[in-house]
């Protein structure tokens, strides 16, 4: 009778299933369906669908994924290992059974290791990017220890023009607290421990306010000279000692003669 062979055995015991000339010992061809693909696995009601693939211990067991019969990617196990890797033309990924993963490396030590070159434009193998949002606070990488007593969460932030001082800024924020530690501006500026930023240069420890300094290397954004400040209160630079431009020397005063 005629029809169209839908499933053949040749005489070296391959299985086609869709095509009359199987290459290995199991071949299936067919349309991809929605949500199934071309082989689907439906298990019973009530029991779990698994497929496995075993090469015994000391052999490697994977999936390969092709293009017209070139191999594009692998997801496999190595030989005698544990690990879970994905490979293309080297191993990329890495999971080991105990739940380290690694990127760039094959024997992560810690729950995530990245290995890879920094280009000419100092840009590691790490980027993390945020969306493009017209309010972004910025992108952030926290680390957060609230799980262990009297810890905190801080974030290193690249800051966005939803921040507080606005877009450009590096800045290390106190989660627990609400507050900034530490930024530094575009062109290097730097200011600590206050929870804004300002348009001047100054180095400054402060307390619970920005009213109060314990200490204060402060350049005031009115003054006409250049001025060396310290200071023991952000609006009132130089009122412990100054050095003017000229060489001039003031304690408890911003204009010595």
């Amino acid at each position: 009778a005629s029809g169209t062979n839908r499933f053949v055995i040749t005489n070296a015991g391959n299985v086609g299933i869709g095509t009359t000339g199987p290459g290995v010992t199991l071949e299936v061809r067919g349309n991809h369906v929605t949500n199934k693909g071309a082989i689907y696995i439906n298990a019973l009601s009530g029991q779990q669908g698994y497929l496995a693939v075993d090469a015994g211990a000391t052999n490697q067991a994977g999936i390969t994924l092709n293009d017209t019969g070139v191999t594009k990617w692998t997801i496999y196990r190595p030989a005698s290992s544990t690990n879970l890797r994905f490979y293309d033309t080297a191993d990329r990924v890495t999971f080991q059974a105990g739940g380290n993963v690694g990127i760039g490396t094959t024997a992560p030590a810690n729950k995530l290791v990245v290995m890879g070159d920094t280009n000419s434009e100092a840009i590691g193998p790490l980027v993390i990017k945020s969306d493009n949002l017209t309010n972004q606070i910025g992108t952030a990488f926290t680390l957060d220890a609230t799980s262990n007593t009297g810890g905190k969460k801080f974030s290193f932030i690249s800051t966005g023009p939803g921040a507080s001082g606005g877009a450009g800024r590096f800045a290390v924020y106190n989660g627990s607290d609400s507050k900034y530690v530490f930024a530094v501006d575009s062109v290097g500026q730097y200011i600590s421990g206050v929870n804004q930023y300002t348009s001047y240069g100054q180095i400054t420890s402060f307390p619970n306010t920005a009213a109060t300094v314990g200490l204060g290397i402060i350049g005031a954004a009115s003054q006409s000279a250049n001025y060396f400040n310290v200071s023991s209160a952000i609006t009132t630079p130089g009122n412990i000692f100054s050095i003017l431009s000229g060489g001039n020397v003031g304690i408890g005063t911003t204009s010595p003669v």
